[in-house]
């Protein structure tokens, strides 16, 4: 019985750089969200599930010949620095934040004010926000090819465990995918808590952020 092996591989990739990374950059589109007054619900779930879908596709070996060539690897792990800084940044300005707000300051730093209103105030509603969480899941999608999945996973991609199989190759991929959600799902659960302190969702934010470009300069 392989049903094990996704569990066990999702659960342990779920706290991996890529995750850790798309995590980060979920939670900064929920803030970005919720600064425009925009409902997070939908736009939550459009990136985790454009996020599974694209990370399915490319563990199937969508992008396998791609990752042949040198020079796809090295873009790759350049775009993976580049987030992880701005990832870093962002923590930093999360962390100010919430230490100006445990002072009662009563008012947002500039650079918290800045970071989120990137983009302008003309995207409030419609396809557009949604368009930009599928885009914003495309994109840590393709970042996290950098890293092969979990050694099992590899192997069932590669048809070792079940030749000739296709679909039940991808439905246990499709399982690993679901379980490499947990942390995500687990934290965006948390965030919709409607008695949940704004100082608490930004020193968790800050700790996300910080993490995640710690992480990805860590392993690069």
């Amino acid at each position: 019985m392989l049903w094990w092996i996704p569990l066990v591989a999702g659960v342990q990739d779920g706290v991996g750089p890529c995750l850790l990374l798309s995590l980060a950059v979920l939670l900064f589109v929920r803030a970005w969200c919720e600064a425009r007054a925009i409902p997070v619900r939908g736009v939550t779930i459009c990136f985790i599930a454009a996020f599974f879908c694209f990370s399915l596709l490319f563990n199937i070996g969508l992008l396998a010949n791609l990752l042949w060539f040198k020079p796809v690897i090295a873009a790759l792990k350049v775009g993976n620095l580049c987030a992880g800084a701005l990832s870093l940044l962002a923590g930093v300005v999360f962390l100010y934040e919430w230490v100006k707000l445990k002072k009662q300051d009563g008012k947002s730093s500039g650079a918290y004010q800045r970071l989120l209103n990137l983009g302008g105030s003309g995207m409030r509603r419609g396809v557009v926000v949604y368009l930009m969480a599928g885009l914003a899941a495309l994109f840590m999608s393709i970042l996290s090819t950098v890293w092969p999945p979990h050694y099992y996973i590899s192997m069932i991609s590669n048809n070792v465990f079940l030749p000739g199989k296709l679909w039940e190759s991808v439905v246990l991929l499709a399982a690993y995918g679901i379980c490499q959600l947990w942390l995500m799902t687990l934290l965006v659960k948390l965030f919709s808590a409607k008695d949940l302190t704004r100082d608490f969702k930004l020193i968790i934010s800050a700790a996300i952020f910080l993490s995640a470009g710690v992480v990805i300069f860590y392993v690069l």
